[in-house]
């Protein structure tokens, strides 16, 4: 599946899967948007809220209107 210029949403961006997960989307050229319980990731949009927040999720997904979402968030 080619990606380029795909808008991808992303949970558990910080997490040591989702960071290379990342990495590799801005390699193939994806427009990536991610959910972040906090901190930042570089040449992505970012959006810092709770995962567990259903209406936080929905506003996210509704303003990135991703083609693709990768779920890697976790509560641990």
């Amino acid at each position: 599946m080619k990606l380029k210029n795909t808008k991808v949403l992303v949970t558990g961006a910080t997490g040591f899967m989702g960071r290379h997960l990342v990495e590799r989307l801005l390699k193939e050229g994806a427009d990536v948007h991610a959910i972040v319980e906090n901190g930042k990731v570089e040449g992505v949009n970012v959006y810092i809220g709770d995962i567990t927040d259903a209406g936080f999720v929905k506003r996210v997904v509704d303003e990135s209107e991703p083609k693709v979402v990768y779920h890697l968030a976790a509560l641990i």
